[in-house]
């Protein structure tokens, strides 16, 4: 018979428990704030469970690089919303309202174009 779990130290103030089932809504975050620094994407179970963890969003920026759970969203009838062939080796891949040309390979975000 094992013995039964302990509970661990109450947080002190100014630290929030972490969420027991934490939920990711792709629609409303692009990205999350722990230890004083911005990732785009989802956060994985550890920066979850982080004191400064906060979820997020941040508009896309040229130079920054698209997480993978993003490239899917390719948009392939760029061309129905007042876009330009994309250069060899980038795709338009649209996020929300957004319209990112990314490149396949490493993900980098080349252009950002908002509307559409």
């Amino acid at each position: 018979m094992s013995p039964a779990p302990r509970a661990g130290p109450a947080p002190g103030p100014g630290h929030a428990a972490a969420p027991s089932s934490p939920t990711w809504d792709r629609r409303r975050y692009n990205g999350y704030w722990v230890g004083g620094r911005w990732y785009y994407g989802a956060p994985e179970r550890p920066a979850l469970q982080s004191p400064g963890f906060r979820p997020g969003f941040t508009p896309w920026r040229r130079g920054s690089f698209l997480p993978p759970a993003y490239q899917s969203y390719e948009l392939d009838d760029y061309w129905r919303y007042h876009l330009r062939r994309p250069p060899y080796g980038y795709h338009w891949v649209q996020v929300g309202g957004e319209f990112l040309l990314v490149s396949v390979s490493t993900g980098l975000i080349f252009d950002v174009v908002t509307g559409g």
